[in-house]
């Protein structure tokens, strides 16, 4: 069961609960971006330490108690470096893991782990005189018995990061710019780096594909398609989930669905003990420029035989998580957008929604999942057009965080709210407890759950899809003992 799997913007801290930094004394009035700045404090048990400033690297605590802090830096920003938070709070050398050839603005931007070995995405943009340059992939993986690995794709964007429930095979889905198949690369300690050979289906091949991967190094993807040929016109819609058997070597179509005039966009999928979960952005033809035109579509279970749900439709429908404990129990989380009110400046502008946000949990003994509404609403601004207004993060254990934005039309600042618990063996959230901090910007947010530990990483964007280099984070401690 992978700890983390979400995309990430580039120079994110997080902290992590469970390593507290020695005093680090005065800190620089204008940090560099290639050091890490942190002051890692936790808070008592149970309870959320104050927000701290921090800016640098993406910091993913690992089961031993440590954390390994990932950043780019270098010459074109074109090296990957580790540095580790000792399990004691002494902070090691920042050591250089790699270099790519030829490619700029390399950046994190996705992770997963699980027992202690990380699994990390970082793309480039490759050195060219085009107006759009192609992405390089960088995937590389990290065990405490052979160190760092990777392996560079010439051209590919990450579409997810997996790693096995208990630690054996990591999983990197990539996806093309430029019409190529989409990709599958599995990495294991002992057998080395494999790419996963595809059949390539027929008609449309849809948007990004997502997958997961078992202990046993079986593989399940997901795939939507369809596009919108006009304003609210969308036609030929395909979902697919595909499974690779690793002992046999053969792939099997798994469950299929076609939506003539509509479309699927697959957005996360976990997998534990046979079993998955997985959130799908459903959308279908109005005629209406703003219509009602889409859904998340929540499915889960057996791959060959999934049970699917949807709520009613609506007007968008923007991030979209799912996670699985160790009990087989699905946890997911969506934002579903209101009727669009419209706007008077700017001249031409598109109306504007209210989000609003959701946590499901679907246990195998239930029939349908248990939806919950999450207080507030939010505005629909870029943090949720980049798909980082709300995060959700589940353990193995079942302990998970829940984070989202809240913001109402015309106000001035934004909230953020955290909501911890831990989710029984039927789906039920026990000891819920919530915090919420007030922002004075549009925030993006990502969430960290572990075996107890969690944390949240509060940033901003200061362009179309491109963050703020500054950052704030919170931590909260494990309980003295699990609630199950």
């Amino acid at each position: 069961m992978h700890v983390r799997r979400h995309r990430l913007l580039p120079a994110l801290v997080v902290a992590v609960v469970g390593v507290p930094l020695a005093a680090s004394g005065a800190q620089p009035t204008a940090p560099s971006p290639d050091r890490v700045v942190g002051h890692l404090r936790a808070g008592a048990p149970g309870q959320w330490s104050p927000l701290h400033p921090a800016t640098g690297s993406l910091a993913i605590a690992l089961a031993d108690g440590s954390a390994a802090l990932v950043s780019v830096g270098g010459d074109h920003d074109a090296t990957v470096f580790d540095q580790r938070l000792g399990v004691d709070g002494s902070l090691g050398p920042r050591t250089e893991v790699t270099s790519v050839d030829d490619v700029e603005d390399c950046r994190v931007v996705d992770a997963a782990t699980a027992v202690s070995n990380l699994a990390v995405a970082v793309e480039c943009r490759v050195r060219t005189d085009t107006e759009e340059p192609p992405t390089r992939l960088v995937q590389l993986v990290w065990t405490g018995d052979d160190g760092w690995v990777w392996k560079v794709r010439p051209e590919g964007e990450i579409g997810s990061v997996d790693y096995s429930p208990q630690g054996q095979y990591a999983l990197f889905a990539s996806n093309s710019g430029y019409g190529r198949p989409h990709h599958l690369t599995s990495y294991h300690p002992d057998l080395g780096w494999r790419d996963l050979t595809r059949p390539v289906a027929r008609g449309n091949s849809g948007a990004d594909m997502i997958g997961a991967i078992n202990d046993s190094g079986s593989v399940l993807t997901v795939r939507g398609g369809g596009y919108e040929e006009e304003p609210g016109s969308w036609y030929d819609g395909r979902l697919r989930i595909d499974g690779y058997n690793a002992r046999t070597e053969q792939w099997t179509i798994k469950h299929s669905r076609r939506r003539q005039s509509g479309g699927f966009t697959a957005r996360a999928v976990d997998v534990s003990g046979g079993r998955f979960v997985a959130t799908v952005v459903e959308s279908r033809s109005t005629g209406e420029l703003y219509g009602r035109a889409y859904r998340v579509l929540v499915l889960s279970g057996r791959p060959s035989a999934p049970r699917s749900w949807t709520p009613r439709w609506t007007y968008g429908v923007a991030a979209g998580r799912a996670a699985m404990t160790a009990s087989g129990v699905g946890v997911v989380a969506w934002q579903a957008a209101g009727k669009p009110v419209p706007v008077d400046e700017p001249l031409g502008a598109s109306p504007v929604s209210q989000l609003r946000s959701w946590v499901a949990t679907w246990a195998p003994s239930r029939g349908r999942p248990t939806a919950r509404r999450l207080a507030g609403t939010t505005t629909a601004g870029d943090a949720a057009w980049f798909d980082r207004s709300l995060d959700l993060s589940v353990g193995g254990d079942g302990r998970g965080v829940v984070a989202h934005a809240q913001h109402e039309r015309d106000a001035t600042d934004w909230a953020v709210t955290a909501r911890s618990f831990t989710v029984g063996p039927r789906g039920g959230l026990r000891g819920a407890t919530e915090q919420t901090w007030r922002l004075p910007k549009d925030p993006t947010i990502d969430v960290v759950a572990g075996s107890g530990n969690t944390s949240i990483t509060l940033g901003s964007l200061v362009g179309p899809g491109y963050p703020a280099p500054d950052v704030q984070y919170a931590v909260r401690a494990p309980d003295a003992t699990p609630r199950r």
